[in-house]
C-alpha cells in the first residue's frame, strides 16, 4: 500500500509544467475548435496520499554519552579514544585520560597514609606504656594498703602508738592507690581523645587515598553496553574530540547510540510541518544500502521553527520520525529519504487543476469522446496548489481536456451535472 502512494507536489508540479508546454507549443498550430487541439491528461483511480518529502540523517532514539570526569579543578588529556564507528561490547574501555598527574598524588597520598598509621601505633605504645607505669603504682599502693592494714589488726594488744603509726600507713597507701586510679581515669579520657585526633588523620589519609584511586578510575571510560562508538564535539575546537584534547568537567567525550531503537531527524518547512502530527505514517529510504525502505511514524514535531545557518529569513521545524524496526546496517549518520504521508484516500482520482472548470456553479471535468467532450459533475476532496483530488464517477483511464473546451466541441446531449 505504502509503495503506491504519489507525492503530490514535486512530480505532479513537474507533469504539469510538461503539459502545459506541449499544450503552448500546440495551441498555435491546431484550430481551438478541432478536439486534437486540446491536450489532454489521462487520470488512473486507486489508492493517494497526500505527502511531504524530506532528507534527514539516522541516529539512535536513545543514546549513552559519556562525560569528563571532575577531577578537582584539572581538565584531563585524553591519551586513548576508541577509533569512530568501531563496535563496542559492555565494559570495554572507551577512553582512557593520561593518569601522570594522578599516579604522583596517588603515591604521596600513600606516603602520608602509611605515616600516620605509624604515628597512631606508636602513640598507642607511648600510651600503653603510661597506663602500664600508673595501673603498676596503683596496685603496688593498693598492696601496701592491704599489708599496712594486716599489720594494724596484728598490733592490736601492742603500745596505742605503734598502732597509731601503722594506721597512719594504711591511709597514706589508700590516698597513694586513691590517687593513681584518679590519674588513671584522666589518663583514660586524656588517652581517648588522643586516639580519636590521631585515628581521624589516619581517617582522612585514608580518604584521601580512596578519592586517588577514586580518581584514578574515572580516568578510563568504558562501554555502558554494546554498540558503536560517535566521537562528540569539542566545544572549544569545533571539531571532534581526539587523542591530545584537554577537556573539561562533564564535557561530552563519545556516544554509544542504543542500536535497537533508531529514528531520523529531519528539517521541514514551517508550511509542511503545520501539516505533521505525531502517528502519522512515513516511509524512509536509505539510498546508500541499495535504496532499503523501513516504515515508521512521526514521532515529535517541534512547536519553534529555527532559521537556516547563514539566512535570515528561511526557517525550518525539526521533525522526528521513529523507525517501527531496525536493522544491523542501519547505522547513525546515514542520509535518509523519509516520505511523511499527510492525508490517505483508499479510492481516489486525481486531477490538475487546469483539468478542473466550474459549470453553474458546480465543478465539473470534461471528458473526451469520439465527437466531442461530456461535461461530469465532480466533488473535490481535497486541493493543493497544483492537484485536486475527486470524488466522482470516473473510473481512470480517460481523457481530460487541460484547458475548458470550445461550446461547439460539448456535446449537447450529455448528462447534464
Amino acid at each position: 500500500m505504502i509503495d503506491r502512494i504519489r507525492t503530490c507536489f514535486h512530480s505532479w508540479h513537474d507533469t504539469l509544467l510538461s503539459l502545459l508546454l506541449l499544450l503552448i507549443c500546440s495551441a498555435g498550430c491546431t484550430p481551438t475548435k478541432s478536439l486534437d487541439a486540446y491536450l489532454t491528461f489521462t487520470p488512473t483511480r486507486g489508492p493517494f496520499a497526500i505527502a511531504v518529502n524530506a532528507e534527514g540523517v539516522l541516529e539512535a532514539k536513545n543514546a549513552n554519552i559519556l562525560i569528563t570526569p571532575n577531577i578537582q579543578y584539572r581538565q584531563p588529556e585524553v591519551l586513548f579514544l576508541a577509533p569512530e564507528g568501531q563496535a563496542v561490547k559492555k565494559g570495554d574501555a572507551v577512553v582512557r585520560f593520561d593518569e601522570a598527574l594522578l599516579q604522583s598524588e596517588y603515591q604521596t597520598a600513600l606516603n602520608a597514609l602509611g605515616l600516620a598509621r605509624a604515628e597512631a601505633a606508636q602513640q598507642e605504645a607511648e600510651m600503653a606504656g603510661k597506663r602500664g607505669l600508673i595501673e603498676a603504682g596503683m596496685k603496688t599502693s593498693e598492696a601496701s594498703a592491704e599489708i599496712a592494714q594486716l599489720q594494724v589488726v596484728r598490733l592490736a594488744f601492742v603500745a596505742p602508738l605503734a598502732r597509731e603509726i601503722q594506721k597512719l600507713k594504711v591511709t597514706r597507701a589508700e590516698l597513694l592507690a586513691g590517687k593513681n586510679r584518679r590519674q588513671l581515669a584522666s589518663l583514660d579520657d586524656i588517652q581517648r581523645e588522643e586516639r580519636a585526633r590521631q585515628q581521624l588523620k589516619v581517617q582522612q589519609a585514608e580518604n584521601k587515598v580512596k578519592q586517588v584511586e577514586d580518581f584514578l578510575k574515572r580516568l578510563v571510560l568504558t562501554a555502558p553496553v554494546d554498540g558503536i562508538v560517535i566521537h562528540e564535539i569539542n566545544n572549544r575546537s569545533g571539531r571532534k574530540v581526539q587523542v591530545g584534547d584537554a577537556l573539561y568537567a562533564t564535557m561530552p567525550v563519545v556516544k554509544i547510540p542504543d542500536l535497537s531503537a533508531m529514528r531520523v531527524r529531519l528539517q521541514v518547512g514551517e508550511i509542511d510541518a503545520q501539516r505533521l502530527k505525531p502517528g502519522q505514517k512515513a516511509v524512509v529510504a536509505i539510498s546508500s544500502l541499495g535504496d532499503v525502505r523501513v516504515p515508521g511514524r512521526v514521532g515529535r514535531v517541534d512547536r519553534v521553527a529555527r532559521p537556516i545557518p547563514g539566512t535570515t529569513r528561511v526557517k525550518q521545524v525539526e521533525v522526528f520520525v521513529d523507525l517501527d524496526s531496525t536493522r544491523a546496517d542501519l547505522t547513525p549518520g546515514l542520509t535518509a529519504n523519509v516520505r511523511l504521508v499527510v492525508e490517505e484516500f483508499p479510492d481516489a482520482v486525481v486531477v490538475p487543476l487546469e483539468c478542473l472548470f466550474q459549470r453553474d456553479s458546480l465543478s465539473v471535468v470534461y471528458v473526451r469522446e469520439r465527437t466531442g467532450f461530456v461535461p461530469h459533475r465532480v466533488t473535490v476532496t481535497r486541493q493543493g496548489p497544483d492537484f485536486a483530488v475527486l470524488d466522482c464517477d470516473l473510473k481512470g483511464g480517460e481523457r481530460l481536456p487541460l484547458r475548458e473546451p470550445d461550446p461547439a466541441l460539448v456535446r449537447k446531449n450529455e448528462r447534464k451535472p
